[in-house]
């Protein structure tokens, strides 16, 4: 099922802010892993239904959205991006391979009759390596902008940020960049948006992420590891305050203490969510089994020579850990599963 706060009810697709966080985490990934990765921008119109006053997301182009989601690759992902455009991160993905699948997204367009007399839908694509075209993030995503601004005004339809280059001398490019990063200073927002939604979706005593939001990275997880033959683990976590006379406001607090621990330690690829029973759990892109009980013991320890700051005179909590092949335990990790 999906997650409220990371869909829009009117499209089905994410949000902005959760694409954004998405596309955080993808970054990541890439960079750890050495692999491609590129983000492609597009705009979907109709005309006709604008001039008859029929609102943008409805009719065709709602229908042709719901056409990429069936059609791209399951670990793709689609969501809204601002001013009214929508997005998609291709993981390993170059830059030709975002306007191979630009152009099967025009050639199903132009094979699709429109109610609106047949009036065709307009979209313009502008591709962006995420790793090669910018210092930042932010730079990354001025330029897949620029590249479908410039898609729409010049021509042709799909465009990537090193096809506005190509005729430039490197000091016209170097003064292209920099024009483009003084036009484009609001993108500096969006770590905002992307902490924002963070706190939304964490709870408010532990500070990590809900349960549904361990779903739904475990499922995309698993698409991608299950396509790409990557390992993929989780580290279930059970802490137990031995303590009888301390009220759950206090356990509470030496429970948070430990997972804002495991929060600093962990990499910015892993995934610490709340999971059943009162346990947390870890997911652990890229790792095997071996990996997740490496780092259940250095968390066992470092716990147990008080580094994690939950010292409280006699108190303990002591911490029960398991691992799991995601991939092979998949339909048992979105179950209730206990820690054993």
């Amino acid at each position: 099922a999906a997650v409220p706060q990371l869909v829009s009810p009117e499209t089905g697709l994410l949000t902005y802010p959760a694409w954004l966080l998405m596309l955080e985490r993808e970054y990541y990934l890439a960079w750890r892993a050495n692999r491609s990765l590129s983000i492609l921008i597009f705009s979907v119109e109709c005309p006709q239904a604008t001039r008859l006053g029929v609102r943008i997301i409805d009719g065709p182009v709602k229908e042709f959205l719901s056409l990429i989601m069936k059609t791209k690759r399951k670990y793709d992902v689609l969501g809204h991006y601002k001013d009214g455009l929508f997005a998609m991160i291709l993981p390993q993905t170059t830059v030709s391979g975002a306007k191979s699948i630009a152009r099967r997204m025009l050639k199903s367009l132009e094979a699709k009759s429109n109610p609106f007399n047949a009036a065709p839908l307009s979209c313009s694509f502008g591709a962006a390596d995420v790793r090669n075209d910018g210092r930042t993030l932010s730079m990354v995503l001025m330029a897949a902008e620029q590249a479908r601004k410039t898609a729409e005004e010049v021509g042709p339809k799909i465009l990537t940020y090193r096809d506005l280059l190509i005729d430039k001398t490197p000091q016209e490019q170097e003064l292209f960049r920099q024009q483009c990063i003084l036009g484009n200073l609001n993108h500096s927002v969006y770590g905002s948006l992307v902490e924002g939604l963070k706190k939304e979706l964490s709870c408010q005593d532990t500070g990590v992420f809900r349960l549904p939001i361990f779903q739904h990275f475990l499922q995309h997880d698993y698409r991608r590891a299950l396509r790409e033959n990557q390992s993929l683990s989780t580290l279930s976590i059970s802490i137990d305050v031995q303590d009888g006379t301390l009220d759950s406001q206090r356990q509470n607090s030496i429970k948070r203490s430990i997972l804002s621990y495991i929060a600093r330690i962990k990499r910015r690829t892993d995934v610490l969510s709340e999971y059943y029973n009162g346990q947390f759990i870890l997911i652990l892109p890229d790792t095997p089994v071996s990996g997740a009980n490496h780092l259940a013991r250095r968390i066992n320890e470092m716990v147990e020579h008080g580094k994690a700051l939950i010292s409280d005179g006699s108190c303990e909590a002591k911490l029960t850990f398991a691992t799991l092949d995601a991939v092979s335990n998949y339909e048992v990790l979105l179950g209730e599963t206990s820690v054993q």
